[in-house]
């Protein structure tokens, strides 16, 4: 052979190992080289892909370099070899079935590519995102952190109140205090209006007092209650009336309508226990009912009827007796309607007795005064000035 030239002369270069990109000093290999080394299968997952690319981009660059140093057969300082020898070296021949490539795996990449980014797809690669050996955390992993998070905060808020501490302070209530302006209920009002119609100690003559005799017959006689009721019902179909009406005016029931009562004490003459007097007051809930209250006594039959009411009443307490009634003419006030009788009662084996009544009506005030002895004349000057001092009132209250 003759001297070495570089011009037109075989190059030698060490071949490259795939996978780490370094130079493999112990074999021969150039891209012309039939027989190049077998390359490793692709790599299938995300870590060895990457190994891949990384193992590329050294050959890559061992290429480069190699490139920019031709006409050097090695290592710098490096005694060169017969380059005659190398290449008239036989190469052993492959078996027959042997799977080896048809080319340099290097030269099937882009001649652009330089390691960097997705190598291109191999076999048996599907085209799309290189999937990693673990994936990072899906949107589902967050997902459940973030309730998490959330169902602490709750469980803490509802530990805080319950354990938190409780205000027990409450602030005082004071009652309404009532001023001495202020208006009374209604119910109220009415029982005192009732009551400051009643009869007095001071309307009647000097020398009255209150009764506090014990033990003396009642007058007029106490009938039974059944005979009380069949009265009233006869009195009531007799004068036209409603039974509830007069139960309540003569029964002593409660008046339908009205809103409250009072009774006065009895008082007694000086001269005879057994001359007494007192009154019972009833306010109504309207005007208009406290005037229904003088129809019986507008019937023209009310005197005979009243009269048989009496005897009924009497003769169911004492067998025998009877009773007879007379009109009294009273006059009244104005805005104030009265009306007077004077029942004698005849009991067998007892001394006869005297029951008067003044009923008056004004306004939503009704008021009855009676006056009681066991035989004599009812006294005038009393009954008078106990009827004028009770009409009085009614009068000058009438519009309550």
């Amino acid at each position: 052979m003759g001297a070495f030239s570089t011009q037109g002369a075989a190059v030698w270069r060490p071949a490259i190992d795939p996978l780490t990109g370094e130079a493999r000093w112990d074999e021969a290999y150039t891209p012309t080289d039939p027989y190049p080394p077998v390359p490793s299968p692709p790599p299938t997952t995300w870590r060895g892909r990457r190994r891949a690319k990384a193992a590329a981009a050294a050959a890559a660059a061992a290429a480069t370099t190699a490139a920019a140093t031709t006409g050097t057969l090695g290592a710098p300082g490096a005694a060169a070899p017969d380059l005659g020898t190398t290449l008239d070296a036989p190469r052993p021949q492959p078996e027959a079935d042997a799977p080896w490539p048809a080319s340099d795996p290097l030269a099937a990449l882009p001649a652009d590519w330089a390691g960097g980014g997705q190598p291109p797809a191999g076999p048996g690669d599907e085209a799309g995102p290189l999937e990693p050996d673990h994936k990072p955390a899906s949107r589902n992993n967050r997902t459940v952190l973030i309730l998490s998070l959330i169902l602490v905060l709750v469980i803490g808020g509802i530990v805080y109140i319950l354990v938190r501490p409780k205000n027990t302070t409450t602030t005082a209530t004071t009652a309404p205090t009532l001023t001495p302006t202020s208006s009374p209920s209604p119910v109220a009002a009415d029982a005192a209006l009732a009551a400051s119609i009643n009869l007095r100690l001071t309307d009647l003559p000097t020398g009255w007092s209150t009764s506090t005799a014990t033990g003396q017959v009642a007058r007029p006689p106490v009938a039974p209650a059944a005979a009380q009721v069949r009265a009233d019902r006869l009195l009531a179909s007799c004068v036209g009336v409603d039974y509830a009406t007069v139960a309540g005016l003569f029964g002593g029931s409660v008046i339908p309508g009205q809103t409250d009562s009072a009774r006065s004490p009895k008082f007694q003459s000086p001269s005879d226990a057994n001359i007494q007097m007192y009154s019972a007051t009833a306010v109504m809930g309207t005007a208009a009912r406290a005037q229904s209250l003088t129809l019986p006594f507008a019937n023209p039959n009310f005197v005979n009827c009243f009269g048989e009411y009496q005897t009924a009443l009497v003769s169911a307490a004492v067998p025998g007796a009877t009773a007879t009634v007379q009109v009294v003419s009273l006059a009244a006030p104005a805005g104030v309607k009265s009306f007077g009788y004077l029942t004698n009662l005849t009991i067998p084996n007892q001394a006869n007795q005297v029951v008067g009544e003044a009923f008056m009506v004004g306004g939503r005030i009704e008021s009855r005064l009676e006056p009681t002895t066991g035989g004599p004349a009812v006294p005038s000057d009393a009954f008078d000035s106990a009827y004028n001092a009770i009409a009085g009132r009614i009068a000058a209250a009438r519009n309550n």
